[in-house]
């Protein structure tokens, strides 16, 4: 059911065409709250719009967007009593209203996608990397767009940034999780740029910052080879800690799985 689901809202994205913004919708489901949500006083991890529902984003990044092959695009579709609800989708790229960037061969714009309330509103925001993308002269540095939630879904407002030195091929983006490292209430970002992972800290006038300051860690095993960014509270103190997997590390390139433990610190 889940796999059937996933591909009709694939498919449905196609025909709306990759550069078309994400509808509110009108299903049957939309703005009514999960019960269990709304009595529990909590936000659905993932829920875009706030009703209690998570809401789904999937990467095409060899997609099509305004004739330049592989721009790519996301294909957004939201949470309902019912499961995710496809009479309710749209696409998200370059070329929607609002989102940094234009949409350029190659780009490969939802090579990654995220979700996580980065300014801490109670609406979850979709983060989204595309990790072909070039900086200047430097090919393949990658970018992230950050699209914030609200209300309605998906908003016009969002940020894009690389990393603090594009370096060509760096593949900025190319993997990223997204947890509260910190327990101040809001969503951190963490990035892999090639050679470290960036964290970016969530902020409540993130929004209103177009070049956030990103906090460089290298991880065990170095951030050469970075395969896996994940998140979770590991040990139980309220943290969200950072999982980090190198499939290449010297000297043996044998392989390193480290864990990054959250502080009131970060």
């Amino acid at each position: 059911m889940v796999g059937v689901a996933v591909g009709a809202v694939v498919t449905a994205a196609v025909a709306a065409g990759a550069g078309a913004v994400v509808p509110n919708g009108d299903g049957t489901d939309q703005k009514q709250p999960s019960p269990t949500a709304a009595a529990a006083g909590k936000t659905t991890p993932g829920d875009i719009d706030g009703d209690g529902y998570a809401d789904l984003g999937v990467g095409a990044p060899d997609g099509t967007v305004s004739g330049k092959s592989k721009a790519g695009y996301v294909g957004v579709t939201y949470g309902a009593k019912a499961g995710v609800d496809t009479g309710r989708h749209g696409t998200l790229s370059q070329a929607s209203p609002g989102i940094p960037g234009t949409p350029e061969a190659g780009d490969h714009f939802g090579s990654a996608v995220v979700r996580g309330d980065v300014d801490g509103d109670g609406y979850g925001d979709l983060i989204v990397a595309a990790n072909y993308e070039a900086i200047g002269s430097a090919k393949r540095a990658g970018s992230v767009t950050v699209v914030f939630g609200s209300k309605d879904g998906l908003s016009s407002d969002a940020i894009a940034f690389h990393a603090p030195k594009a370096t060509a091929y760096a593949l900025f983006g190319d993997t990223m999780a997204v947890g509260d490292y910190n327990h101040d209430g809001r969503d951190d970002i963490a990035i892999s740029d090639g050679t470290e992972v960036q964290v970016v800290n969530g902020a409540a006038n993130l929004r209103e910052t177009a070049t956030p300051k990103m906090t460089g860690v290298t991880p065990p095993g170095g951030g050469a080879g970075i395969e896996h960014l994940s998140s979770g509270d590991i040990n139980g103190d309220g943290f969200a800690d950072l999982v980090t997997v190198a499939y290449q590390d010297d000297p043996a390139d044998e392989g390193t799985l480290g864990v990054l433990p959250g502080s009131s610190g970060g």
